[in-house]
């Protein structure tokens, strides 16, 4: 599955429509190559387009160069710092329209489809969290001698290391059909936080964030041969092992983890996402998902349920479940306010509404157009 809404591509315009609030602005809608048109729109000038021109889409939460080129006139914008070398695209208001990420004029005439963030040095931004996560990741600690890698390629012959998938849904903005309307499905709420992966794995403790394992779930002679160098965590403190360490303190407790099963979670709370307080006094973990490591599949929603029953909260659903999959009852949900703030905190933004199938093999998310104005 992929949650990527980052596009740098070639689009073609499917209508151009009057801005409702503003005589020199207009509203764009595009469609990908293959005919997908996401649900997204651009409010750009008066008579910079018409249906069946190509132009190219750049999304929002990308970062462009300041550089003399077609990004330069961001210079001029009110939130671009002075001496700044690059620009965070934002999804913004314009006169009471959203505009979710921008078109450009595609000058070189490339064709439809082409992607075009190499040639335009165009990336997806990374908060200094991400970017601190993917760092660790890629390292692997000191290089191994020609004795280590021999040893391991003994190894290799009688052990088979276990891969935990990345959990990640698909953007139903970007990909608006994914669901069928009367489908059965659960629908949750997309909280703002960490992802959080724990769990057994040949009786060995496994916890991890969305790319990084937080321990060492390999088998003792791969963890002397390839010892892992200093981990570097988020928030200045290793905020997913403080919390597993917390809610299963006792070995009566542990002991309740099925073994070979992943739980999949959103972790949130004091420090986790600094600009997006839900109010509570310590960090909590709500499940969404769970992957059956030898049958590598996902369990059903029906099933994850009865695997902690009592130890750990479940995302639950934010309306009659199961429900009939309906795109206009799930874009008022997504801009409701959230129900995971602690008392008293009634009035915090939803980030959006996630989508499962009841089998557990579909998952796509509809961001708010609120959480993207906001500030974060």
């Amino acid at each position: 599955m992929i949650d990527s809404e980052f596009s740098c591509e070639v689009v073609r315009v499917t209508q151009v429509d009057k801005h409702p609030n503003a005589d020199r602005l207009e509203v764009a809608h595009f469609a990908f190559v293959d005919g997908t048109v996401p649900n997204y729109q651009c409010v750009v000038g008066k008579g910079d387009y018409v249906a069946g021109d190509a132009a190219i889409y750049i999304s929002d939460d990308s970062i462009v160069p300041l550089v003399p080129g077609p990004f330069e006139f961001l210079k001029t914008r009110i939130d671009c710092k002075p001496g700044a070398t690059s620009y965070r695209i934002r999804a913004a208001k314009l006169r009471g329209e959203i505009s979710t990420g921008m078109l450009i004029p595609n000058t070189e005439g490339a064709p439809l489809g082409t992607e075009m963030s190499l040639s335009l040095n165009v990336s997806k931004y990374e908060s200094p969290a991400e970017r601190k996560e993917r760092e660790h990741a890629l390292y692997s600690g000191p290089k191994p001698g020609r004795f280590q890698r021999l040893m391991a390629w003994l190894v290799s012959k009688i052990y088979t290391p276990v891969k935990v998938p990345d959990y990640s849904v698909v953007s139903l903005r970007k990909a608006p059909n994914y669901f069928s309307d009367g489908e059965e499905v659960v629908y949750t709420e997309k909280i703002h936080g960490s992802n959080i992966r724990f769990g057994k794995i040949r009786s060995r403790v496994f916890i991890g964030s969305h790319h990084c394992e937080k321990t060492d779930s390999r088998t003792g002679l791969l963890r002397w041969l390839f010892p892992r160098g200093d981990k570097n965590h988020w928030h200045r403190e290793d905020v997913w092992t403080e919390w597993f360490n917390r809610v299963f303190s006792t070995p009566a407790r542990l002991s309740e983890l099925p073994n070979n099963v992943i739980f999949y979670g959103e972790l949130f709370g004091p420090g986790i996402q600094p600009n997006f307080d839900y109010g509570h006094s310590q960090t909590t973990v709500k499940v969404f998902n769970a992957w059956d490591v030898k049958g590598k599949k996902w369990f059903s929603r029906g099933d994850m349920e009865m695997l902690l029953p009592g130890v750990c909260d479940y995302v639950f659903p934010i309306s009659k479940s199961p429900a009939l999959f309906d795109k206009n009852l799930l874009s008022s949900m997504t801009e409701m306010n959230s129900e995971v703030g602690a008392p008293g905190r009634s009035n915090v933004v939803r980030e959006g509404v996630v989508v499962h199938s009841l089998d557990g093999m579909k998952a796509g998310k509809l961001v708010s157009d609120r959480y993207l104005t906001a500030k974060r």
